[in-house]
């Protein structure tokens, strides 16, 4: 059995696959510990799959590389995760990268605490050229101890994560197929799961910031998706009889994201009539399916907390105007 089991979905990469598949490569653990199960989304630039090849051959012990139809990231990562032997798994973008001490650091910490589920910090680059330029770079907080914790000050980016595999058996976890914003669902049907958490402050995990990447893709209906994703998430919680025990943090998570990642993300639209579309449909969502933030034990004071308990759509109006200028400024995709 590997120690560690990597997935990453392929679509039309092209040569940014080197820079992924050479940080696993030179991963400080050793390959023979480490498999990457890569799965080609329906790739059509011939690129891709022919890399994906290339390192197959090279390294067969350590790439396995399978090929679907093309059906989106969360159908990739439910087909690899089929193909998983690893002790513990993490999921990578094709365009992303680990530092070469990831590995070794998240699997020690843990085996040293006896943990399912780590976390890391990560960094955000861009290139011109072969030129890194390090946009932002983020250590990982705050420190979670426990699985409820996690709905608070959730991390949802997979890619500076690793979990046991037996916790995805368990849970039947999977990723809603066809949305952006996946991981924040898989994440929180893992969690009723995961008994210990830890944490790595130190930024190892690298994401490519470049044109044509999921996080700067800013069309109106894959803004939406954050809707169905969660109606995916209570169907999970509601058919595990788990909903009523997690109402409170699911409530929690769900008004945070969809007040502040998703208006976030609103910011980015170009048309303001499908901006002000896009808050009528996230307040209307936000009404139909949450109790009274006002009255959530979890909610705090301070900005973030006036406006969970006060959110009315003038006011997420304004947010997310004011959002929008701030990116017209400064074409910063802080998502």
């Amino acid at each position: 059995m590997k120690m560690i089991s990597i997935v990453i979905p392929v679509y039309n990469t092209g040569e940014l696959l080197y820079k992924c598949f050479d940080s696993i490569v030179s991963q400080t653990i050793g390959l023979d510990n480490i498999e990457a199960v890569v799965v080609d989304d329906g790739s059509t630039d011939g690129i891709s799959p022919a890399i994906m090849k290339e390192y197959e051959s090279r390294y067969p012990d350590s790439f396995k590389c399978y090929s679907k139809a093309n059906g989106g990231q969360g159908s990739a990562r439910n087909m690899g995760f089929k193909y998983c032997t690893g002790e513990y798994i993490s999921c990578l973008d094709s365009d992303d990268q680990y530092d070469p001490a990831w590995a070794e650091k998240m699997y020690k910490a843990a085996k040293d605490n006896n943990a399912d589920f780590v976390g890391c910090g990560y960094k955000a680059v861009r290139y011109d050229g072969d030129k890194e330029i390090v946009v932002r770079d983020l250590d990982m907080r705050p420190i979670c101890s426990t699985n409820r914790e996690m709905f608070i000050d959730a991390n949802v980016s997979m890619f500076t994560t690793l979990f046991k595999r037996e916790i995805l058996v368990d849970s039947g976890a999977f990723y809603p197929e066809g949305f952006i914003y996946e991981d924040t669902a898989f994440f929180a049907e893992l969690l009723p799961w995961i008994s210990k958490p830890v944490y790595i402050t130190e930024a190892l995990s690298v994401r490519t910031l470049h044109e044509g990447s999921t996080m700067t893709s800013v069309r109106p209906e894959k803004v939406a998706n954050i809707m169905p994703v969660f109606d995916a998430l209570l169907s999970f919680y509601k058919g595990k009889g788990l909903y009523e025990d997690y109402k409170s943090e699911l409530d929690y998570l769900i008004g945070k994201v969809m007040l502040f990642s998703n208006l976030n993300r609103v910011s980015f639209v170009d048309k303001r009539r499908d901006r002000r579309e896009l808050v009528s449909r996230s307040y209307d969502y936000i009404r139909h399916n949450i109790s009274d933030l006002s009255a959530n034990p979890y909610i705090k004071g301070g900005v973030k907390g006036y406006i969970m308990k006060h959110y009315s759509k003038l006011l997420m109006n304004l947010m997310v105007e004011i959002l929008h200028i701030r990116f017209k400024v400064k074409k910063d995709y802080n998502t």
